[in-house]
């Protein structure tokens, strides 16, 4: 983790994620896990110097701690560990390093990956002797030149030394003798080197770095220490954190300096910093739920999923979660809720567990923790470093937004300020991953975070709705309707809830009998916005914007004896007289019905046009069209029926045929015609379109004819563009 801000060339180069797959996936791995990765481990020392621009003389720390490695605890009455003892900076040291990365990334990917390393050069206490000082390396004007040719010419020194088969290597981590540029808090040893994971060999020297006949194109730069300007850090964490850019993932952190992007929830965020780096947490969120060691153009088939996510895309009760550092792996621990086609939630549940064996006549291990030879190998749930106490957590919700992974995960940009692909919603009403570093008060909860970020009952929230601070709503603003609610305590498996609220308030309205293919209509009627719905057993409904009925209790306002069912849906339009608004609806008996929106009865009612219903000569499954064919300012009524004609209604001191109507069509028709210009348009059962004018006279018919039964009805559009109408209709 390292933040280059002033030269934009370096974004290419750092803590990029990988680009190639190093794991054998056609191989059994060691101790069951299901793959291997083989690392080379280098050793390296500088020739010596007495700079005060680098921390140490440039050669490896060999002297250890001056004081004890065990101290007595008067609270606790026996010796306990000194957390701040240093042990010699030798080979068994380094071997326990690479222990603790291996324990590490079995626990977290349960035993699916498998790290097998050899250190080199053998020796207790030997390294290879670089042939510059650190300055060389650490030149703050070419920091990535510094840390790729520390790369070649540490491999370069293994192979010219020999002893090392390159062969069955598949990635490269140096450690090197001082300690690093992120720790130099004095700003006094501007020139120690940057531990980072480096990609891009190829395109600093022109080609990749071959030695012994394998080729490798990136790898890890770490120090021996972090330890510097009175202040302690551990290489655990970091080596975890880098380890993860050669498996392929991102940071997670503000990795322009404006925002931290993401604290210590996540290793990729300041995770790796957590216990002073000497306990890093498990991978978090989106990283946690990655390919890892992915790369979008290997036909490999099988890519190492650490966590699978179960998605919830519908309204469930009591979903039970299980906290992410259970070793089980067939337990529901990541959730993914979809919020749109590009945004979605995970959940998951970070609780701090302490395994209760702790006590044990050897202070260096028990069930909780193990220590060899001074160095912290393995914890038993490594999320004991998380903000909350021992026995305390929640559920976290991280916000993913795949358009800006997709346009910024090439440069290594995910969090980035102002906009956040993985955003941690922070339950305590307060973004402070997201707060600028000019504006923090509290440095602390940037950092590493809160206990209060995560949902939980009893916590700040307990729920995260469109309602909440903060809030479910889109990037964009748009609501998400998305609720997360009836969040239990802090437990090893917590539950939630989910709800997809996309219903108005007082929705839904249930009616008496069902609806079929009857579609719901919003007129104005009095200033006012009502829905008309009909039902297939001819009941009207008039119901308003809170779901209550809009001329009455009840909400029926019409209701005809249909001797048969209704399929249709309301037209509206001034059929009696100029601006009046009649609604007609149509049944499968034949009749037609046209009613007064403006006359209610005495029991809330609707009441008829003189002349309503009219009657066709056979069923009527399509709906009627209103309109004006003959500039009198009244509409027409026009329909199609099984009776093989094109019925057109107009008033006339009641509802009445038009003088050249009914119209002959040859064939039953389901279809809705069409008024198009000053044609009308019908699509019969045959399959045949025809036009006719407002008189009635047939102008064309389309050779489409076809003995299957055609029931759509067409639509009218110019859909190329060129000034013409196409017709269009499902067969």
């Amino acid at each position: 983790m390292v933040q280059m801000i002033n030269n934009p060339l370096y974004k290419g180069f750092v803590s990029v994620p990988a680009e190639r797959n190093i794991i054998d996936y056609n191989s059994k791995s060691i101790k069951d896990a299901k793959d291997t990765i083989n690392v080379l481990v280098l050793k390296v020392e500088f020739l010596e110097d007495t700079s005060s621009l680098t921390t140490g003389n440039g050669k490896m720390d060999l002297r250890g701690s001056e004081d004890d490695e065990f101290v007595y605890d008067s609270t606790e009455q026996t010796y306990v560990r000194n957390l701040y003892y240093q042990t010699p900076h030798d080979s068994l040291y380094f071997y326990r390093q690479m222990e603790a990365l291996r324990n590490y990334y079995l626990d977290d990917s349960r035993n699916k990956l498998y790290i097998d390393f050899g250190i080199y050069p053998k020796g207790l206490y030997t390294a290879y002797t670089m042939k510059h000082t650190m300055l060389y390396y650490g030149d703050t004007i070419n920091m990535v030149a510094g840390l790729f040719n520390l790369f070649k010419d540490a491999l370069k020194e293994a192979e010219v030394t020999g002893g090392v088969d390159f062969q069955k290597y598949d990635c490269v981590i140096i450690f090197h003798a001082g300690s690093m540029w992120q720790t130099d808090y004095n700003g006094d040893s501007p020139f120690d080197l940057a531990a980072v994971y480096i990609l891009g060999a190829d395109a600093v020297f022109g080609e990749q770095v071959t030695v012994g006949g394998k080729s490798f194109n990136d790898g890890i730069i770490y120090s021996e220490t972090g330890n510097q300007d009175g202040g302690y850090a551990f290489i655990q964490g970091g080596l975890v954190h880098e380890f993860g850019h050669q498996l392929g993932l991102y940071d997670l952190y503000d990795v322009s300096g404006v925002t931290m992007g993401m604290g210590g929830w996540a290793v990729h965020g300041t995770g790796n910093w957590n216990l002073d780096g000497m306990v890093p947490p498990h991978h978090a969120g989106y990283n946690a739920a990655s390919i890892f060691n992915a790369n979008p153009n290997s036909d490999y088939p099988s890519w190492i999923y650490f966590n699978q996510t179960t998605t919830i895309d519908k309204d469930t009760q009591n979903v039970k979660i299980k906290y992410l550092g259970s070793n089980e792996d067939t337990s529901l621990k990541l959730v993914k809720i979809p919020i749109n086609a590009y945004e979605y939630y995970i959940v998951e549940n970070r609780f701090v567990y302490q395994n209760p064996d702790t006590s044990s006549s050897n202070p260096d291990s028990n069930g909780f923790r193990v220590w060899k030879d001074g160095v912290l190998v393995k914890v038993d749930d490594y999320d004991i470093s998380l903000p909350p106490d021992i026995g305390s957590g929640g559920l976290a919700v991280y916000h993913i937004d795949k358009t800006i992974i997709d346009a910024d995960s090439g440069y290594n940009e995910l969090n980035v300020w102002p906009n956040y692909a993985v955003l941690m919603e922070e339950a305590d009403m307060v973004q402070d991953f997201q707060t600028n570093f000019y504006d923090v008060t509290d440095l602390e909860k940037v950092f590493y975070g809160s206990p209060y970020d995560l949902f939980f009952k009893g916590g700040v929230n307990d729920m995260f709705t469109p309602k909440t601070i903060p809030n479910t709503k889109e990037n964009n603003g748009g609501n998400s309707h998305i609720y997360i609610y009836n969040v239990s305590p802090p437990d090893t498996v917590m539950t939630f809830s989910l709800l997809y609220d996309y219903k108005v308030k007082g929705f839904p309205f249930y009616m008496n009998t069902a609806a079929d293919v009857n579609s719901p209509v919003v007129k104005e009627i009095n200033g006012k916005q009502v829905i008309f719905l009909q039902t297939m057993k001819g009941e009207i409904y008039a119901i308003d914007k809170n779901g209550n009925g809009a001329f009455n209790s009840t909400g029926l306002v019409s209701l005809y004896n249909s001797a048969a069912e209704s399929y249709s849906t309301p037209a509206f339009g001034s059929i009696v007289k100029t601006g009046s608004d009649e609604m007609v609806v149509t049944s499968y008996s034949g009749d037609v019905n046209v009613i007064r929106t403006d006359t209610l009865n005495s029991r809330g009612m609707f009441v008829s046009v003189k002349g309503s219903p009219f009657t066709a000569g056979d069923g009527i499954v399509s709906s009627a069209v209103l309109a004006d064919i003959d500039d009198d300012s009244l509409d027409e009524i026009l329909f199609t029926s099984e009776d093989m004609y094109l019925h057109i209604l107009e008033y006339s001191d009641s509802i009445v045929e038009k003088e050249f109507s009914p119209i002959y069509l040859g064939s039953e028709s389901w279809s809705m015609p069409i008024v198009l210009g000053d044609r009308i348009i019908v699509l019969g059962a045959d399959g045949v379109v025809r036009g006719y004018n407002f008189s009635g006279v047939l102008l064309f018919s389309s050779p489409t004819e076809n003995i299957e039964y055609t029931s759509s009805s067409p639509l009218a559009a110019d859909i190329d563009g060129d000034g013409t109408i196409e017709i269009i209709f499902i067969r």
